[in-house]
């Protein structure tokens, strides 16, 4: 009655310089001469996910490189970090079919 997924998720993206976050509307506009530039960065996530019946459990361990000697941390959007490591889990169980 036990499934078991395990998975490796790994997010990358390029250097931010086309654009960046105005905070008082919220928007993304094009930066000012001399603004910070952002290199490339990425995440990576072990899922495992599991199923018993008709529930569905998950464990998951975010964003494991960050806060490390590998990633100090890494910036989504300009200026708004990604948090660090965190450990989510939950259970999903319909209730009706």
């Amino acid at each position: 009655d036990l499934l078991l997924d395990v998975a490796v998720r790994g997010r990358f993206w390029s250097q931010l310089r086309s654009r960046t976050l105005h905070p008082q509307t919220g928007l993304l506009v094009i930066p000012e001469a001399g603004a910070r530039i952002f290199g490339p960065s990425g995440t990576l996530d072990v899922v495992l996910q599991g199923g018993i019946r008709t529930a569905t459990l998950f464990v998951v361990y975010e964003n494991i490189l960050s806060g490390t000697a590998v990633l100090v941390g890494n910036l989504l959007v300009p200026t708004y970090p990604l948090p660090e490591r965190r450990l989510r889990f939950g259970i999903y169980w319909p209730i009706f079919n």
